[in-house]
């Protein structure tokens, strides 16, 4: 923030401008006494405190690290990543901090991580960068890379959604996802306020696409965020006699319905916005109009791409059946996963079990080069009894997909705002947590500067 004092100025007559003529009287000597109070500090606001932090250290760019080589990444791998990430995470070919570049390397060395670095200096971008990487890296390996997508389905609008059925990588007629599905384990109390940990901006913007039409071949790196709040709860078919579950069904329809009109309506914005931008590039007004642009590019990252091209999963039916590349979900909706279970007696039914069925034979298609990446944010507070209880959840995780805690094919990438433990207590930590029988040598921690 530039001006953090001329902020706190604004808000604070905001607020007391809405409440002189939200509450106005006709008594002078009352507005004057009211007008006192909220002036006074104590009363409704108190003296702004500015805490100055050390700028944290810059490394290298995404361009001179893929020039340079990334661990593990072939040529054509390193520069496919290298183009996907500057397309979302990185647009303005800023350099990455110190911490960022270290998560990178380490993790495509394949090491488990963990980042300790202050609120604001880039968590999620340090452990989505090899998480990407991972996936390219899959795709372009010649004896699993995707087939190009051949098809460019009509968008979609309210008289043209699709059914409950289909699911994208088939709608598009391109490459299977890679049904290695990356959970993040988020605090639940942060679960599905806001974009979070969703990915959209890396994933889901127009210059993402861009990028993946060009170098995956139009395939998507899809994602999906799996909680309370996705549509839709329950079964396509009813287990009494294994008919259409036309309840579930419609409420998926109308949540479709709703999801495109919001989508539709923000890209009109959008497009008018980008054609003002480009009716006044040069004049006085070019600055306001590119303001207006990145706040409604901004507002729609709060909400799915509802395009038949879009990188994003929309509901659970569409994950259970092709499991994207990243599923992010919260430990309560974990738990919960891994109790629901499809009906065999119905060969089309459709239940959480599935995206854990299919990383597995995934995971056992190919044990010299497949992983899994288990990410886990704020990890600071799986402390205690309900840190036992998350650590037994991962577990079972691991079990369910054929995996032990010091297997090959798992890596645990790792993030906290807070202080924790210096080296090595932070990998034991971290090991003694997921269950590693491997401590200091098999992890990797980073700390940007001041932890």
């Amino acid at each position: 923030m530039k001006d953090p004092i001329g902020a706190f100025e604004r808000i604070q007559d905001s607020v007391k401008r809405y409440v002189t003529s939200a509450f106005a009287t006709n008594s002078p000597s009352f507005e004057r006494d009211r007008k006192t109070l909220l002036d006074t500090p104590g009363v409704f606001f108190q003296h702004p405190y500015v805490e100055p932090l050390p700028s944290y250290e810059s490394g290298q760019t995404l361009d001179e690290l893929v020039d340079g080589g990334l661990p593990g990444m072939t040529p054509a791998a390193g520069a496919a990543f290298g183009v996907v990430a500057s397309a979302g995470l990185f647009k303005e070919r800023f350099p990455l901090y110190v911490h960022q570049q270290r998560m990178l390397e380490k993790a495509l060395e394949g090491k488990h991580c963990v980042v300790v670095t202050g609120t604001g200096s880039g968590k999620t971008e340090s452990f989505l960068l090899p998480v990407i990487a991972s996936v390219v890296r899959e795709a372009k390996r010649e004896a699993t890379a995707r087939s190009a997508a051949t098809r460019r389905p009509a968008p979609w609008t309210r008289s043209n959604l699709p059914s409950w059925d289909e699911v994208r990588p088939d709608m598009r007629q391109g490459g299977p996802s890679s049904s290695s599905p990356c959970p993040a384990l988020v605090p639940d109390e942060r679960a599905g306020r806001g974009p979070g940990l969703s990915p959209k901006g890396a994933l889901d913007s127009d210059e993402a696409h861009a990028a993946m039409d060009e170098y995956l071949g139009g395939n998507r790196i899809r994602f999906g965020r799996y909680n309370g709040s996705t549509p839709v709860s329950g079964h396509p078919f009813k287990a009494a006699d294994g008919s259409a579950n036309t309840s579930a069904r419609s409420k998926l329809k109308t949540a479709m319905r709703e999801a495109v009109d919001d989508h539709l309506a923000i890209r009109r914005k959008i497009d008018a916005a980008r054609a003002t931008l480009e009716s006044c590039m040069g004049s006085p007004n070019e600055d306001a109009a590119r303001n207006d642009l990145n706040k409604l590019l901004e507002q729609s990252t709060f909400m799915p791409r509802m395009d038949p091209n879009a990188a994003e999963c929309f509901h659970r039916w569409e994950m259970q059946a092709s499991p994207p590349d990243l599923l992010i979900t919260n430990v309560s909706m974990l738990s919960i996963m891994l109790m629901r279970h499809r009906d065999p007696e119905m060969p089309s039914d459709r239940a959480d079990s599935q995206v854990f069925d299919a990383t597995r034979e995934w995971l056992a298609s190919d044990r010299d080069n497949n992983v899994f990446q288990l990410v886990i944010d704020e990890l600071h507070l799986y402390r205690g009894t309900a840190g036992t209880e998350v650590a037994y959840l991962i577990r079972l995780l691991l079990d369910r997909l054929g995996l032990s805690p010091d297997s090959p094919q798992l890596q645990i990438l790792a993030s906290s705002a807070s202080r924790m433990p210096r080296m090595p207590a932070r990998s034991i930590f971290l090991a003694a947590f997921s269950g590693l029988a491997k401590t200091p040598p098999a992890s990797a921690s980073i700390s940007s500067q001041g932890f």
